[in-house]
């Protein structure tokens, strides 16, 4: 029993490492190659239908991260995370990711329809990803939550684009904090703050006493041991 229990929950939803991988779609004609690092590699003769193929393959591999950055995004969190989740969701539908691009798309005479090209191509891109849903076992991290991702469409693209901007837009929230901070604390203290941010010494708990506190956040941020460095 726990090795029909392996095979169902985490063998089988494992992502292909085949040299070739074949999507089993007669009106798509592409092939997916992967060298022997696991880097997969595109071939095709119709754009359009690489970009199925790519779809495709990235949610053998990415699926439930992709729906998890969606939810974030439409502010859809506590369906699957629970109500200790709802005041992120209500926080990120306050901002209108979602409802900003459905209103732009709506309107016709927006310049985003404009580029045919490029919704074509995003179609069948999602076209590719709901294509695997349908068709291959959900990654564990479904079967544990117990629900199935919706149908992804080109919406969802750009709805997680304007989270991206938002993700780095820090002045959004870093402004506000250090103004109050600047309003309730003494000169002398306040610029004590460099320094001590410097120095790695800041009381984060006595600080958000003070002021409620973000998240001090980065973009590909690493830290190596001084054991593996000279310098």
């Amino acid at each position: 029993i726990p090795i029909i229990i392996y095979y169902h929950l985490i063998y089988r939803v494992i992502p292909s490492n085949s040299p070739v991988i074949k999507i089993e779609n007669s009106k798509i004609n592409a092939n997916i190659k992967q060298d022997n690092w696991g880097i997969p590699h595109v071939y095709s003769q119709d754009e359009n239908h690489a970009y199925f193929a790519l779809g495709y393959k990235i949610a053998s591999e990415r699926l439930f991260q992709i729906d998890i950055q969606r939810r974030v995004a439409n502010g859809e969190l506590s369906e699957i995370l629970g109500s200790k989740m709802l005041p992120t969701d209500k926080k990120l539908r306050s901002l209108r990711f979602r409802r900003s691009i459905t209103e732009k798309v709506n309107n016709q005479d927006h310049p985003i329809n404009k580029n045919k090209k490029m919704w074509n191509a995003l179609k069948y891109y999602f076209d590719g990803v709901n294509f695997f849903i349908k068709n291959n076992p959900l990654p564990i991290e479904f079967i544990l939550l117990r629900y199935s991702p919706k149908p992804f469409s080109p919406i969802d693209a750009f709805a997680f684009s304007g989270y991206m901007g938002y993700s780095f837009a820090t002045s959004v929230t870093k402004d506000i904090l250090f103004s109050t901070l600047l309003d309730k604390l003494p000169a002398t203290l306040f610029h004590d703050l460099e320094k001590r941010a410097k120095q790695n010494t800041i009381n984060f708990k006595v600080l958000s006493t003070i002021a409620p506190l973000t998240d001090f956040d980065g973009s590909n941020a690493w830290v190596l041991s001084g054991k593996r460095t000279k310098s």
